[in-house]
């Protein structure tokens, strides 16, 4: 039976994306402060050091985060996604504060660390501090980012890390690493990914290697931000029957690093590339063989303009549309234009006759 609360916490819930709201919500009554104060510690974010401008930097950037949840410990289930900085004076107060319900963690990288995370010197405390967060039995997605502008990274240091992850760990993100190869021993476990996402085809020979503290076989949702590889389209094969999201950019389709054809349980595929592409976008597509029978329920291109509109070439888009308008499992072809005052969506349209008569074509941007 639904009460009156129900419906006020699933209002509540609606604001989850407003701080201001939500300490508002706080101080109505009882009730509201519980179902507030969940949304409001949901996700905490410890910043960083600031090196451009140190004398902003907080003497202790965990001291507040401290203080609350030692006065009011009923938070600390609260607590889910945390955001915080690769060092070990963070990563030990952390350690310290009991957040064993946590699911979510991402470490923020910065220039101050490189020699940190490349160093030859064993052990640091670093490494021993974020292996006791991964290893908590809660944590289901670990993200490593650096910043624009910062220099790579490798990996190979951090694989200790992973060492006795939780095999609740499902889902991972690597921003700024470059290479790396996993150290020996082999980890005792190693916990399924079902989503990877990286910017770097680099990472290949990493998660191909014998070590590699992951198993890839169970992938069903995989982001490359980057050229592929031959090495990361062998790394995408791990997954190729359970494969469901595949995001790429066009040369993972035109240079044929990735058959569409394989991957049997497709269900979702998103390009991201420039619009002048597009014909050998579709021309890639159309080649890899999709039948009327496949499972490919959504197909996403974002095309962003970089000097040259996109024309098509010998037939190339009509030959796509025809082939896709016989897949009777697609239900969307949405195709945005970025900045969305460049383009042309009425000639898109045009060019996709059969998909715009079925009502699965979307063309978004464009003046």
């Amino acid at each position: 039976m639904t009460t009156i609360q129900d419906i006020w916490d699933q209002i509540i819930s609606c604001l989850d994306d407003s701080q201001q709201d939500l300490r508002s919500c706080a101080l109505v009554s009882r009730p509201w402060t519980a179902r507030a104060q969940f949304h409001l510690f949901r996700r905490v974010v410890i910043p960083g050091p600031n090196f451009f401008n140190p004398e902003a930097n907080a003497p202790n950037p965990c001291g507040r985060l401290g203080q609350i949840l030692s006065g009011s410990p009923h938070l600390i289930p609260f607590i889910r996604i945390l955001d915080v900085p690769f060092t070990t004076e963070v990563l030990a107060q952390i350690c310290a504060m009991g957040l064993i319900h946590l699911e979510v963690i991402c470490f923020e990288l910065g220039f101050s660390h490189t020699t940190t995370i490349e160093a030859d010197s064993v052990p640091n405390p670093i490494f021993g501090c974020a292996q006791q967060l991964i290893a908590l039995p809660s944590i289901e997605k670990v993200e490593f980012r650096a910043g624009r502008g910062q220099p790579g990274y490798n990996l190979t240091r951090m694989t200790r890390i992973f060492y006795e992850s939780s095999l609740r760990l499902e889902r991972l993100r690597f921003s700024g690493f470059y290479c790396g190869t996993p150290e020996p021993p082999a980890a005792p476990t190693r916990p399924r990914i079902k989503v990877l996402q990286l910017d770097s085809s680099t990472l290949g020979d990493y998660f191909l290697h014998p070590h590699c503290p992951f198993d890839l076989t169970q992938l069903v949702d995989f982001t490359l931000v980057h050229e592929m590889s031959p090495a990361m389209a062998s790394v995408l094969e791990l997954g190729r029957l359970t494969l469901k999201r595949l995001g790429c950019l066009p040369d993972a389709l035109v240079n044929r690093h990735v058959d569409l054809s394989r991957f049997p349980s497709l269900a979702n595929l998103i390009v991201v590339g420039p619009q002048v592409k597009l014909a050998a976008i579709a021309h890639a597509i159309s080649r890899s063989n999709i039948t009327p029978h496949a499972c490919i329920e959504s197909i996403i291109l974002i095309l962003f303009f970089d000097g040259a509109n996109w024309y098509d070439e010998d037939g190339r888009i009509g030959k796509l549309d025809a082939r896709l308008s016989e897949v009777r499992a697609l239900t969307k072809v949405d195709i945005t234009f970025q900045p969305r005052n460049v383009g042309d969506p009425q000639r898109l349209r045009l060019a996709f006759p059969k998909l715009d008569a079925k009502g699965i074509l979307k063309v978004t941007g464009g003046s």
